[in-house]
């Protein structure tokens, strides 16, 4: 183990992966000795012997290079700082070298099959290319059909099929690049320089293969199976190489001479494949006969055992460990794990404890206890692992105490009565108390008799029979709060062998519990209104379909006009009308009655021993609730049909209500009459009223001007009718903003000024719905453009916005400067005069403002 020394002693030393899995999280395999002595080489030749030294070392980069090539077999090979670095450098050079569209293709089963595509995904962004995806990895006929001038390249990342499929697949996809002049690149989340196959790993990851195979490019990553530093490889073609050598971006990226130092000396041991195999430790860890591996576990569990002294209990077993905690796929070994056990401490509790010790011991937790597999801790280590595991579980039961106490869990014992003897701190925090208040009262006088029910029961069994049990309780937090609490229970024995107490520890599931509980909230109700959704309102109906339930009734209710809505002002405002539909219909009812909504506008609710009557009363209050809301709420009217049904036996057939109840809702929608094409413009121009959003005279006046403007211009009488039905409606579309900021006194902020600019958009689909207005829409969505093209909200300028949109504006603009407003006078004529003269050319078409003003001084419209 490494670790720095100060007189001999190690300052710190590293944590021993007792896991078994090699590669596992953060832990990776320590350097290979020679790679380490290397590193301490090329930091000491920064030092004053820096010219000495140069004499002693080889050129790092040269020679790391003619490793790679000779090991690889590649023509060229770079290294830079790290695998996403490599990535980087090489899509952004391949594809600014490639002439063509900045995109490449992938194939959809390659994108994350690991830990390490993530990472090489999002460096596309970085490098301003996109992926062009193909469904399988089917060579040559997919990438064929996709592969056009606007490809760069092609992308493959590491897969998971057997070596003569991918090695055909490889070669096949390379001699596609060939054959269309496309560069082909491989980047690789686990790469290898050994053949692993013997050891019952997958075979697709030796990087010469891949060189072989015909890729262009090869990027991969210098630790997980190479056993050495974390630097970004990438290997090649020459012409390939050399550009991303004299890339900008290199330079950027370039590996410090440590890291260089390290991963040479690791390319050293590959030029024997068997001293590999030895001297470097991740491989040591793979090749390791299982037979050793179960050996060195009986000495740890013998030596554990005779130091323990019966506190744990301790036991061999054989089975399988993951190569990689993170990406399964790469295979299984066989190996043999100490297990440790304690009827006191939970597995995670114990994990705890280790993770604590001189060094520190990883292990993985097991629903007994804690496993430690031998593959993944290196022989020489096994003495420290032994240490300071006695060092950390042995110290008899006041030792025992001292260590629950620093347990994050909550654990109490209770004797044969119910009476507390212990609990640590985490436990004496659960009781909200003090632990002199708590030991010696029973658990019934601590939580109360109700609560203390499970408790109770699950102590007496454990008492009765010898054995452990489990069970799962909700109790009261600290602060008043439910918690979930999974306890384990553990008996513990006395001198004549009766159980005479009974040892409890916690885990809290609270966030567990939380998250089923959502689930199955969420699996019954309807995630937009609340209300239970159609899944569960037709099993209650198979629930209810019983004779004791009888008289039974429904009531349906549709939302009106909700697709006018949606395809008007948007989903949003649909949503929210059909939020506010379902809290007005939920009214009437109590919380225990089942109402859901059933469809995209429509909902039900389901009323056992209901007659006719009541259910003709429900509806009723129903349609109050309806005019209640329209009449006290601002915003979007509501508008429901509403019909019901009664059935007064099974026999009758409870769909066949149900069904009823809907067909008399429709009959009184087509009763009702909804909006027909024709009325949809003056629908929301009322809407607009009742909001104080239209002013009459403003709209009189407005007719006026452009009337005249119309006439003066030339205009038929066809187009001046249009122009004036155009000044009645193009601001319809302020129906979909609130009133509120439409009628502001003050400065709109940016959030407030990006609605009111939708107006022009909503508009224009709102007029879009009446034959008689349709004509208008693009006049509708162009009356906010400005002459020199900064107006919105398609930008357009010049003669590109229409005549009606331009005429307009201006006619608009003069009524706004001289119509009072909340935060500001009204101008006189001939300030709004001279305002939309000093405006033409900019936001107005100059030549009509001359036309207007003309008309002014000629007191037309004085």
């Amino acid at each position: 183990m490494n670790g720095e020394k100060m007189n001999g002693q190690p300052l710190w030393r590293p944590p021993v992966n007792a896991t078994g899995i090699i590669l596992h999280g953060g832990l990776q395999p320590p350097l290979a000795q020679a790679a380490v002595k290397a590193v301490e080489m090329a930091a000491w030749s920064g030092t004053a012997e820096e010219l000495l030294v140069s004499e002693m070392l080889p050129s790092g980069s040269e020679n790391v290079i003619d490793l790679l090539r000779n090991l690889t077999g590649a023509e060229d090979a770079l290294v830079v700082n790290n695998v996403q670095a490599a990535s980087l450098l090489v899509l952004h050079t391949v594809v600014q070298n490639a002439g063509r569209s900045q995109q490449i293709i992938v194939c959809g089963e390659e994108v994350f099959p690991d830990e390490f595509s993530p990472s090489l995904f999002n460096v596309l962004g970085c490098s301003g290319v996109c992926l062009k995806r193909v469904d399988k990895a089917a060579i040559p006929k997919d990438y064929r059909d996709v592969v056009g001038d606007d490809v760069a390249f092609i992308l493959s990342s590491d897969r998971e099929d057997d070596s003569f499929a991918g090695a055909r697949a490889d070669a096949e996809l390379a001699g596609l690049g060939r054959e269309r002049d496309i560069s082909i690149v491989k980047m690789l989340g686990h790469a290898t320089l050994v053949d692993l196959t013997p050891f019952g790993l997958a075979g697709r990851l030796r990087i010469q293969d891949f060189v072989a195979a015909g890729f262009d490019v090869v990027v991969f990553r210098g630790d997980r199976f190479l056993g050495g530093p974390p630097v970004g490889v990438v290997v090649g073609r020459h012409r390939y190489l050399s550009k991303l050598r004299r890339a900008p971006l290199a330079a950027a990226v370039r590996a410090d001479k440590m890291a260089v130092a390290a991963f040479e000396a690791t390319l050293e041991q590959y030029l024997d494949q068997e001293t590999a195999l030895q001297t470097i430790p991740l491989l040591r860890a793979i090749a390791a006969p299982v037979a050793g591996i179960g050996q060195r576990a009986e000495r740890l569990a013998g030596e554990l055992n005779a130091s323990l002294g019966g506190l744990y209990r301790v036991q061999v077993t054989a089975g399988e460990t993951l190569l990689a905690d993170r990406n399964p796929g790469l295979g299984t070994l066989p190996s043999f794990r100490v297990e440790i056990s304690c009827a006191r401490l939970s597995g995670r509790q114990l994990a705890a404890l280790l993770a604590k010790g001189d060094p520190p011991v990883v292990a993985r937790i097991s629903k007994e206890g804690i496993l430690l597999d031998l593959r993944s801790v290196p022989e020489e280590d096994d003495e420290a692992l032994l240490g300071s595991l006695i060092a950390s579980l042995s110290g008899g039961r006041e030792r025992e105490m001292q260590v629950l106490d620093t347990v994050a869990n909550p654990i109490w014992v209770l004797d044969y009565r119910g009476a507390f003897v212990f609990a640590n701190k985490a436990g004496v925090g659960l009781w909200r108390t003090e632990n002199e208040h708590l030991l010696g009262r029973k658990i019934e006088d601590v939580i109360g008799p109700k609560a203390a029910v499970a408790i109770r029961e699950s102590l007496n069994s454990v008492l009765n029979t010898g054995e452990e049990t489990s069970i799962e309780i909700r109790i009261e937090g600290p602060a008043g709060e439910d918690r979930w609490l999974d306890i384990k229970l553990a008996p513990g024995f006395t001198d004549q062998g009766k159980v005479g107490r009974v040892t409890f520890s916690a885990n809290d599931v609270t966030g567990r519990k939380r998250t089923e509980e959502e689930l199955k909230h969420s699996s019954m109700h309807d995630p937009l209104t609340g209300l239970y959704n159609r899944a569960y309102f037709e099993e209650e109906m198979r629930r209810l379909d019983t004779d004791r339930h009888y008289p039974m009734s429904f009531v349906v209710c549709n939302v009106d006009e909700l697709k006018l809505i949606n395809d008007t002002l948007g989903h949003d405002k649909g949503d929210e009308l059909l939020r506010i539909a379902a809290a007005t219909i939920k009214k009437p009812f109590c919380i225990s009655d089942v109402v859901a909504r059933i469809g995209g506008d429509e909902f039900a609710v389901v009323l056992p021993k209901t007659d006719e009557q009541t259910a003709r009363e429900v509806c009723e209050r129903i349609e109050k609730a309806v005019e209640e809301y329209n009449r006290t709420k601002s915003g979007l009217p509501l508008s429901l049909s509403v019909g019901f049904a009664t059935g007064t036996e099974p026999s009758q057939g409870i769909q066949a209500v149900y069904k009823r109840a809907g067909d008399n809702m429709y009959e009184s929608k087509l009763r009702r009459s909804g909006l027909s094409e024709g009325k949809v413009v003056d629908f929301f121009l009322n809407l607009l009223a009742k909001k104080g959003v239209v002013d009459e005279g403003h709209a009189v006046r407005l007719q006026r001007i452009v009337q005249l403007l119309g006439r003066t211009l030339g205009l038929s009488p066809e187009g001046i009718k249009s122009l004036l039905l155009l000044s009645k409606v193009y601001d319809v579309g302020k129906v979909g903003i609130d009133e509120a900021i439409i009628l502001k006194d003050g400065t709109l902020s940016s959030k407030e000024w990006e609605e009111i600019k939708r107006h022009s958009e909503v508009g224009s689909r709102i007029v879009r719905f009446s034959p008689e207005t349709a004509i208008l829409a693009d006049y509708v969505l162009q009356h906010h453009e400005w002459w020199d093209g900064s107006g919105y909200p398609q930008g357009l300028k010049g003669k590109d916005i229409h005549l009606y949109a331009r005429i307009l504006a201006i006619a608009d603009a003069y009524q706004a400067m001289t119509s009072p407003r909340p935060y500001r006078r009204p101008l006189s004529h001939e300030e709004a005069l001279a305002e939309l003269k000093r405006r033409g050319g900019t936001q107005f078409d100059p030549r009509l403002v001359d036309i207007f003003v003309s008309l002014f001084n000629q007191e037309y419209l004085m």
